[in-house]
């Protein structure tokens, strides 16, 4: 049964896991299931963003757009929650996100994502923490970025 695939797999995301079955249930039942052909962008750098996804079948990669000698696009497997943080930051797509092969996501729009945190706090603290994370290691990665400069 296809609603029971999505509620395990959304057990699996870091942001939803700790929730109830019931509360998965709404989850699920409140995401839109959208497939996306290979090589087709679910958004793309500079793109507002309005929802986020949960991959559920099939694989994608954020498109880097580096030209630079040994730069990789970075895989998206089945299980990763993508996009989150520009939704969570009002601010508009830094990556694109490429179909690798046909893909199957719960898109979960940025109302949707913000109504669960307020009426289920732990995603909220969870989101708080997420932020949290990507922030210092944004300011660990300038720290080091800084350092590399100064022995140069």
């Amino acid at each position: 049964m296809a609603i029971e695939n999505d509620i395990e797999m959304l057990a699996g995301v870091a942001l939803f896991s700790g929730l109830t079955n019931e509360q998965l249930k709404i989850v699920a039942f409140s995401a839109e299931r959208v497939t996306y052909k290979k090589g087709d962008f679910l958004y793309r750098k500079d793109d507002k963003a309005t929802e986020t996804f949960v991959i559920m079948d099939g694989n994608a990669e954020l498109v880097t757009g580096s030209r630079k000698k040994g730069a990789a696009n970075i895989p998206v497997l089945p299980g990763a929650f993508a996009g989150e943080i520009s939704v969570l930051t009002d601010s508009p797509r830094r990556i694109s996100l490429r179909a690798v092969d046909d893909v199957m996501v719960l898109k979960i729009s940025r109302d949707l994502l913000l109504r669960l945190a307020e009426e289920f706090p732990e995603i909220g603290l969870k989101m708080f923490k997420m932020l949290e994370n990507r922030l210092n290691q944004t300011l660990s990665d300038l720290e080091n970025i800084q350092e590399q400069l100064k022995s140069s």
